[in-house]
């Protein structure tokens, strides 16, 4: 019966330690997630841009304002890299034609590395003095039409909204667990 007993405590410890060994692991190893295609990510301009200095095809660097999660795992951390392009440029003109700057929305990664298509674009123009230049210079004097329109700039620190442009599937590991469930995809 001591024998019996013995075998029983040493199958029971097995049981108990295999529990304890493999059931944190296979919680925490790595899974497959779906970043769903319109999943919003924040970002912000890390430079500023001004027109006058960016040409279109730039690259514009960005990071990410904040964690996007999906199902309650973090698929794309904040701080992790973006980027874009200059999508127009064109400098203040005569005549107060304003200047005017856009970028364009082009990639993130995701926790994996995996590089994610995004669309978004943001736009932004100075204000245009082309009418109180033509009328001052009908009423005045013809210099009014050297008179410019204002500069367009966007600042380092430009929040700009990014939409994930197709379902991309993503590798995470050491998932972190987030039971607020108002944030992110689910």
């Amino acid at each position: 019966a001591k024998g019996k007993m013995l075998a029983f405590c040493s199958w029971l410890s097995l049981v108990l330690l295999s529990f304890y060994f493999v059931v944190p692991l296979s919680v925490f190893a790595d899974k497959t997630v779906t970043i769903p295609a319109g999943t919003i990510v924040s970002l912000i301009t890390l430079d500023d841009l001004n027109a006058k200095k960016v040409k279109m095809g730039d690259r514009v660097l960005l990071k990410v304002a904040s964690d996007v999660k999906v199902k309650g795992m973090v698929v794309i951390k904040a701080g992790g890299m973006a980027s874009g392009e200059v999508s127009s440029a064109k400098k203040q003109d005569m005549v107060g034609v304003n200047a005017n700057i856009g970028i364009t929305l082009r990639t993130v990664d995701a926790v994996d590395g995996t590089v994610i298509s995004l669309y978004g674009v943001k736009y932004t123009e100075g204000d245009s003095k082309t009418g109180q230049s033509v009328i001052l210079s009908l009423i005045c004097c013809v210099l009014f039409l050297l008179k410019k329109g204002e500069d367009a700039n966007i600042t380092a620190g430009t929040l700009i909204e990014g939409v994930v442009a197709g379902n991309f599937d993503i590798i995470v590991t050491d998932v972190e667990f987030d039971l607020d469930t108002t944030s992110g995809t689910d």
